[in-house]
């Protein structure tokens, strides 16, 4: 299903996509369902963000961007934070 998502955005076949239906289960995980298991799966190399201010422009691949997800989730796992843990914290709008 997700995969047909892509597709048709990537045709631009918006008319269609309102005709789908949406089946989702209980145990949905958009990060293991859709970013991992489609985007970076299929489109590693694919720009997934582009960052920009006044002076420069960084684009982030799929791929990139687990590697750092991963990078964040391992340090935060060594801190001692384990999974549905509830974490808040603040970041600078920086890359």
């Amino acid at each position: 299903m997700y995969r047909k998502f892509r597709e048709l955005i990537a045709k631009n076949k918006f008319d269609e996509l309102k005709k789908l239906e949406i089946n989702v289960n209980n145990k949905f995980n958009w990060v293991r369902d859709v970013f991992e298991d489609i985007n970076v799966k299929d489109h590693p190399e694919d720009i997934a963000l582009i960052w920009e201010d006044e002076k420069e422009t960084i684009e982030f691949t799929f791929l990139r961007l687990k590697q750092n997800s991963n990078s964040m989730l391992n340090f935060l796992r060594n801190k001692g934070v384990e999974e549905q843990d509830i974490i808040a914290f603040q970041m600078p709008l920086l890359p």
